[in-house]
Parts: C-alpha cells; sequence; structure tokens
C-alpha cells in the first residue's frame, strides 16, 4: 500500500496531538534518517530534515573500504569459518588456557554489510586471536590470509579506529550539528590524504544526500558564533527561531528591586 504525502502529513498531526499533546506548528524541523518517506514529510510539512549523520559518516567509510574488499573477504571466510561449533569451542578453550588475561571469551565476528562497525569489529577481532588460530588444520591453512593481506588490514585498522571513535562519539546524546560538520570534515581530511577526495558526494554541506542544507549551513554558523557571514537565504530559514534577548523596562526595573532588596538584606 503506497501512503501519500498529505497521508503522511495527518499521520504526523495524530501521532504529535495524540501522542505527544503538540501541534504540528510545534514542529520546526525533524530530525530522522534520510529516506524518502521523510523527505517526503519534511516537504509536505515545509520545514527542513536534518539527516542521520551516522549515515553519512557510514557512507564514508564504506567508499573508503572499497579498495580494500579483496582482502576483507578473506578475513570474513575465516570468521564464518571459526565460528563453526567445532571450531569456536576448540578456540575459547585454547584462548582460556593460554591467555588468561581475556575477561571475556573472544568469539569471532562477521562482517554485516549495512553496518561498517562490523568491519571494524571484524578486523580488530582478527588481530586480537590471530595467535590462537588452528593454522595446522588444512581447511584453516586453506583461508588464512596471507601476510600481504595481514599488513594492509593492519595499516586499514588505525584509519578504521578514527572511525569508530568519530562513529561513537556522532551517536553521543549532546552532539551538535557543528560538532558533526567538524567530526566528518576532520576524518574526511584524513582519509583524503591517500585518495583523490571521491568522497565528498556524501560528507560536504551541499551534497546531494542533504535534504536542507541552507538549514545545515546556518545552524553550524549559528553554533560557530559565525553570524555575520550568513546569507540572506541562510537567516531566512532561521527566522522561526528568532527571539528577542531585549528586556522590558518593566522586568528590568523588576529585576534591579529584588536586586536591591537582596543587597539590604545582605
Amino acid at each position: 500500500m503506497t501512503i501519500t504525502g498529505h497521508a503522511r502529513t495527518r499521520l504526523s498531526w495524530h501521532t504529535c496531538s495524540i501522542d505527544y499533546g503538540k501541534n504540528l506548528e510545534n514542529c520546526l524541523f525533524i530530525v530522522a534518517e534520510n529516506c524518502s518517506v521523510n523527505r517526503s514529510l519534511a516537504a509536505h510539512l515545509g520545514i527542513p530534515l536534518v539527516g542521520c549523520a551516522s549515515r553519512r559518516h557510514n557512507l564514508v567509510v564504506q567508499q573508503y573500504l572499497h579498495d580494500y574488499e579483496d582482502d576483507l573477504v578473506v578475513f570474513q571466510k575465516l570468521m564464518r569459518k571459526m565460528k563453526a561449533l567445532n571450531y569456536a569451542a576448540a578456540l575459547r578453550l585454547l584462548i582460556s588456557i593460554l591467555n588468561q588475561s581475556f575477561k571475556t571469551p573472544l568469539r569471532p565476528i562477521l562482517r554485516q554489510d549495512t553496518c561498517w562497525g562490523s568491519t571494524y569489529a571484524m578486523v580488530e577481532r582478527y588481530f586480537r586471536i590471530a595467535e590462537f588460530l588452528p593454522v595446522d588444520d588444512d581447511e584453516v591453512a586453506e583461508i588464512i590470509p596471507n601476510a600481504r593481506s595481514v599488513k594492509r588490514l593492519g595499516g586499514l585498522l588505525a584509519e578504521l579506529n578514527r572511525g569508530e571513535n568519530v562513529s561513537k562519539a556522532l551517536q553521543a546524546q549532546d552532539t551538535t550539528m557543528l560538532n558533526a560538520r567538524v567530526w566528518l570534515d576532520g576524518l574526511m581530511e584524513t582519509i583524503c590524504l591517500a585518495f583523490s577526495n571521491p568522497f565528498c558526494v556524501t560528507t560536504e554541506p551541499q551534497a546531494d544526500i542533504v535534504h536542507s542544507p541552507e538549514f545545515e549551513i546556518a545552524c553550524t554558523k549559528v553554533r560557530a558564533r559565525d553570524t555575520a557571514n550568513l546569507t540572506r537565504n541562510q537567516r531566512a530559514v532561521l527566522q522561526r527561531f528568532q527571539v528577542s534577548d531585549e528586556e522590558s523596562d518593566d522586568e528590568i526595573e523588576e529585576a534591579s528591586f529584588a536586586a536591591q532588596l537582596e543587597r539590604k538584606r545582605k
């Protein structure tokens, strides 16, 4: 069943009014996955859509990993083999006997296509359990990564560590749009030292994946206290958020009188 844009708008009104006791007029922007449904909803409501920064981060890293795909496939085959019951049990036993410093069992981890973090976890886990792998087993020996693959992914792990750090930071409760912009730009700068910058399609403020670029740029400028460089369009998209910080004469007089009483008490 296809839901029209107007139907989505009515559904949003119902959700706001029934679940939260709010009107659609209270919705000034949407923070959600930058998918077609949410883009359509934002368009019908006439408000900006702030897309998921973690999604954009994921797309960047996935593109970066493209040149390592052959090596990652080999690591994936090995991890899948080691998750078989007989190998997994033997691996846990060997680790527990030879290395008591591991407080939790180091089970093999598989890479998931839709989550770049699982790629980081798989590579990191390989280097932690590599010395315990049953290399004398014929089936395992056939799929053990060669020295070249291990060296390449060993170097990749340092970059993945940076990506993992940014990924966790983006998921923090107090992350701002300025934080996301600074962190994504910093990650891009690091990645592009070795590549010809094929990633800006998904990370720059004006990228196609960004639904409301002027709103995003305007918010980051405000957070960076750079309002002097706001364009006319950027000021326009922020108009609904503008508040007056001027106190009325009555408020000033009332505050002054209260201050006088406080000083008398002291």
